[in-house]
């Protein structure tokens, strides 16, 4: 199935449950950064390179969502 189409479904369902778009992209970028750290194995330059931003970006965003570096 092309990426499209399943972001689409997964909107749609989002939208009808409630959750505003805010909330829904901070929620992705959760995910993406602790996806990152574990493919990087917490190491954060690897990590940001990975997401393609700043090291102190993704310090800063880590920080903001109180994820945790394992």
């Amino acid at each position: 199935m092309e990426l499209r189409h399943k972001l689409e479904e997964e909107i749609r369902f989002l939208i009808s449950s409630g959750i505003t778009l805010r909330e829904f992209l901070e929620e992705v970028e959760k995910i993406a950064i602790t996806e990152a750290l574990k493919l990087s194995r917490g190491r954060l330059n690897r990590a940001a390179e990975i997401l393609g931003i700043h090291r102190n970006t993704l310090s800063q965003k880590i920080r903001k969502y109180k994820i945790k570096r394992k």
